[in-house]
């Protein structure tokens, strides 16, 4: 993580970037493109970047459903195989099947082996709550699906993220405030008023 926070400071004039999802997202790009061109001495197209940010966004959202931070290649293996199903017949990810593309995540460092019963983790809990949120913004009833989660601990740095990512996506950002405002009458302690507080905070507004 600091050895991306590093590459991240020097890639930008010595800035390192205010936003967390900005943070998080020029990180892994760091570490699926540059590192990737450094090793393999050949240059890598955005678009399979992109094509892999894809997938994880959609794994680490389907892991936090499922309450799993470490997780098996069985379990994996099931989640990739309902992506791919999903995928548009030309993405780039569409000719391998689950268990090359396991093998060529944890070639790249974003899944690490936590060393007990062979369970994988995403490279850091940071990095799967930021695509968490990415993978939540692309579900049809995303906002239906955030207000599920208001009371849930382990969501709330994702729906915390997804205030940064909606302002990153096409997604309108206000309904999601808005809607939050609304539940804040419902809870004495107003969490979900801090929720929007924290949202706006990773926003670009």
């Amino acid at each position: 993580m600091l050895s991306l926070l590093c590459q991240v400071y020097e890639s930008n004039n010595c800035i390192l970037p205010v936003r967390r999802v900005e943070l998080y997202g020029r990180c892994l790009r760091g570490l699926l493109r540059d590192w990737k061109e450094e090793h393999e001495k050949r240059a890598i197209d955005e678009s399979s970047v992109e094509a892999v940010l894809e997938l994880l966004s959609y794994v680490s959202y389907t892991l936090v459903m499922q309450r799993r931070e470490q997780f098996s290649e069985g379990v994996l293996r099931h989640i990739i195989s309902a992506w791919l199903q999903q995928a548009l017949p030309y993405h780039e990810l569409r000719q391998h099947d689950p268990t090359t593309l396991i093998r060529m995540l944890k070639q790249e460092g974003v899944l690490i082996s936590t060393g007990t019963r062979g369970d994988l983790l995403v490279l850091h809990r940071t990095f799967q709550e930021y695509l968490a949120a990415c993978g939540l913004v692309q579900q049809p009833d995303w906002l239906e699906e955030a207000l599920q989660h208001l009371y849930d601990p382990s969501w709330r740095e994702v729906l915390r993220l997804l205030g940064g990512v909606l302002t990153e996506s096409d997604k309108p950002l206000m309904p999601y405030i808005v809607a939050l405002l609304q539940h804040n009458a419902e809870d004495l302690l107003c969490r979900p008023f801090q929720h929007a507080l924290l949202a706006l905070q990773e926003a670009e507004i």
